[in-house]
């Protein structure tokens, strides 16, 4: 029980972390709020079938979800060809096991943003920004008022003088995808601000013809961001997410031998 990995951590707490994700990504259990998860139907229905194992073989037979988390499909031309780590160099095995992780810790920021009131997500939108360098001064950033904000749910001014803004709108859904009527209001609300810069973020998706519209405006300069962009952003600029260990890929110095 007091064992511990390369890392700090506990190993069986590690271990029961992986064992959690690997259920949730074979759709077997949901997390429903922090430290807490179900049981699905499709975890109920394979209970019933009792198999003997339930190990990854079983995830990588029954889950299609589990074996692109597992094993990422490389494409190529249009061709797909799964990549197993262990036929790769060791350089790219690195890059693969922290895509892996990666995958895994962008569930569990999902997951954490979902189980929180919906102000923090519209928090959450500003601190991002920000993070990556939009507003660049003190108090560059807020959050609008729930009961009065307009259809905006932040802005982010570029300058301290506030004639150049960026608003937010943030939805944070589960399921759901946003579609054409919500980016339209979106837009409605940029002009009714008077303002030509706005960002849409939410945790599901865009719909085809929501991305097609904001692709098509030519005087307003609208950028959406889905739940994979949010939490790729979120990782890269280190918001909600901590550094537990670092490692360093040595090689020969030539120029040392030739000397």
């Amino acid at each position: 029980m007091n064992e511990r990995i390369q890392t700090g951590a506990l190993r069986y707490q590690n271990r029961i972390g992986w064992t959690c994700t690997h259920l949730i990504k074979a759709s077997l259990i949901e997390s429903r709020k922090r430290g807490y998860v179900s049981i699905t139907s499709k975890g109920k229905d394979m209970l019933k079938n009792c198999p003997e194992n339930i190990n990854e073989n079983y995830f990588l037979e029954h889950s299609p979800d589990f074996r692109e988390f597992k094993y990422p499909t490389k494409k190529n031309d249009g061709n797909e060809t799964i990549m197993k780590i262990s036929d790769l160099t060791p350089e790219d095995q690195i890059k693969e096991s922290m895509t892996i992780l990666n995958n895994s810790l962008a569930s569990d920021l999902l997951n954490a943003i979902l189980n929180n009131e919906p102000a923090f997500f519209e928090k959450l939108v500003v601190d991002l920004l920000l993070k990556m360098g939009y507003g660049g001064f003190k108090d560059a950033g807020t959050v609008t008022q729930i009961s009065n904000d307009g259809g905006i749910d932040g802005i982010i001014k570029e300058d301290k003088l506030g004639l150049e803004s960026i608003l937010l709108q943030a939805k944070r859904y589960k399921d759901s995808s946003v579609g054409l009527p919500e980016i339209q209001s979106f837009v409605g609300a940029l002009n009714g601000e008077g303002t030509d810069k706005g960002v849409f973020i939410t945790t599901s998706h865009f719909t085809s013809n929501a991305r097609q519209y904001a692709d098509n405006l030519t005087n307003v300069h609208l950028v959406l961001i889905d739940g994979e962009l949010l939490t790729n952003l979120m990782i890269e600029y280190g918001l909600g997410v901590n550094t537990i260990q670092k490692f360093e890929i040595k090689q020969l110095d030539s120029d040392y031998f030739d000397e």
